[in-house]
Protein backbone atom coordinates (compact mmCIF):
# COMPACT_ATOMS: atom_id res chain seq x y z
CA UNK A 1 0.00 0.00 0.00
CA UNK A 2 0.75 3.37 -0.50
CA UNK A 3 1.03 6.12 1.73
CA UNK A 4 0.25 9.95 1.25
CA UNK A 5 3.66 10.98 0.72
CA UNK A 6 3.95 8.16 -1.81
CA UNK A 7 0.41 9.47 -3.77
CA UNK A 8 2.45 12.56 -4.17
CA UNK A 9 5.61 11.48 -5.00
CA UNK A 10 3.90 9.69 -8.34
CA UNK A 11 3.29 11.07 -12.09
CA UNK A 12 0.34 11.68 -12.80
CA UNK A 13 0.25 8.47 -15.57
CA UNK A 14 1.16 6.31 -12.67
CA UNK A 15 -1.95 7.79 -10.81
CA UNK A 16 -3.77 6.72 -13.95
CA UNK A 17 -2.22 3.32 -14.13
CA UNK A 18 -3.07 2.54 -10.53
CA UNK A 19 -6.73 3.64 -11.10
CA UNK A 20 -7.02 1.01 -13.92
CA UNK A 21 -5.57 -1.88 -11.48
CA UNK A 22 -8.22 -1.31 -9.31
CA UNK A 23 -11.20 -1.14 -11.87
CA UNK A 24 -8.81 -4.62 -13.31
CA UNK A 25 -9.07 -5.97 -9.85
CA UNK A 26 -13.04 -6.07 -10.15
CA UNK A 27 -13.55 -6.91 -13.14
CA UNK A 28 -11.25 -9.96 -12.64
CA UNK A 29 -13.44 -11.13 -9.73
CA UNK A 30 -12.14 -9.36 -6.65
CA UNK A 31 -13.70 -8.17 -4.19
CA UNK A 32 -15.05 -4.60 -4.60
CA UNK A 33 -14.70 -3.87 -0.99
CA UNK A 34 -11.03 -4.93 -1.04
CA UNK A 35 -10.87 -2.84 -3.54
CA UNK A 36 -12.66 -0.29 -2.09
CA UNK A 37 -10.65 -0.01 0.68
CA UNK A 38 -7.27 0.31 -1.46
CA UNK A 39 -8.79 3.30 -3.03
CA UNK A 40 -9.51 4.94 0.23
CA UNK A 41 -6.09 4.55 1.62
CA UNK A 42 -4.35 6.00 -1.57
CA UNK A 43 -6.35 8.26 -2.94
CA UNK A 44 -8.89 9.44 0.14
CA UNK A 45 -6.96 13.05 -0.01
CA UNK A 46 -7.58 13.36 -3.75
CA UNK A 47 -9.70 15.88 -5.43
CA UNK A 48 -12.54 15.01 -6.97
CA UNK A 49 -11.00 17.33 -9.83
CA UNK A 50 -8.24 15.32 -9.97
CA UNK A 51 -9.94 11.93 -10.42
CA UNK A 52 -12.27 13.17 -12.89
CA UNK A 53 -9.20 14.11 -14.88
CA UNK A 54 -7.83 10.75 -14.74
CA UNK A 55 -11.44 9.10 -15.84
CA UNK A 56 -11.24 12.01 -18.86
CA UNK A 57 -7.42 10.58 -19.63
CA UNK A 58 -8.35 6.81 -19.65
CA UNK A 59 -11.32 7.90 -21.65
CA UNK A 60 -9.03 9.46 -24.46
CA UNK A 61 -7.39 6.29 -24.53
CA UNK A 62 -10.20 4.36 -24.91
CA UNK A 63 -11.19 2.71 -21.97
CA UNK A 64 -14.84 2.05 -22.22
CA UNK A 65 -17.79 3.72 -20.25
CA UNK A 66 -18.53 0.75 -18.40
CA UNK A 67 -14.56 1.07 -16.81
CA UNK A 68 -15.12 4.31 -15.77
CA UNK A 69 -17.89 3.61 -13.97
CA UNK A 70 -16.59 0.74 -12.57
CA UNK A 71 -14.08 3.24 -10.99
CA UNK A 72 -16.98 5.60 -10.10
CA UNK A 73 -18.28 2.75 -7.69
CA UNK A 74 -14.69 2.16 -6.71
CA UNK A 75 -14.70 5.83 -5.29
CA UNK A 76 -18.03 5.98 -4.12
CA UNK A 77 -16.89 4.68 -0.85
CA UNK A 78 -15.25 7.77 0.08
CA UNK A 79 -18.78 8.98 0.61
CA UNK A 80 -19.46 6.28 3.57
CA UNK A 81 -17.35 8.10 6.71
CA UNK A 82 -18.71 12.06 5.95
CA UNK A 83 -20.93 13.93 7.91
CA UNK A 84 -23.64 14.96 5.51
CA UNK A 85 -21.79 18.60 5.30
CA UNK A 86 -18.64 16.78 3.98
CA UNK A 87 -20.82 14.41 1.94
CA UNK A 88 -22.79 17.78 -0.33
CA UNK A 89 -19.67 19.43 -0.65
CA UNK A 90 -17.59 15.94 -2.17
CA UNK A 91 -20.48 15.90 -4.17
CA UNK A 92 -20.49 19.26 -5.24
CA UNK A 93 -16.81 19.15 -6.07
CA UNK A 94 -17.29 15.84 -8.11
CA UNK A 95 -20.31 17.26 -10.27
CA UNK A 96 -17.82 20.58 -11.05
CA UNK A 97 -15.41 18.25 -11.85
CA UNK A 98 -17.43 16.31 -14.38
CA UNK A 99 -19.11 19.71 -16.13
CA UNK A 100 -18.37 19.93 -19.77
CA UNK A 101 -17.39 22.89 -20.53
CA UNK A 102 -19.24 23.70 -23.90
CA UNK A 103 -16.71 25.17 -26.79
CA UNK A 104 -17.07 28.94 -27.24
CA UNK A 105 -17.84 29.76 -30.71
CA UNK A 106 -15.71 32.46 -32.68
Amino acid sequence: MMDDNDYFEMSFEEKVKTLKSYIQRVTDGEDMEIVQEDFKENFSHVPAKEIAKAEQRMMAEGSKIEDIQKLCDIHSVLFQDMTDEERMQRLKEEMEAHQVKPVEEK
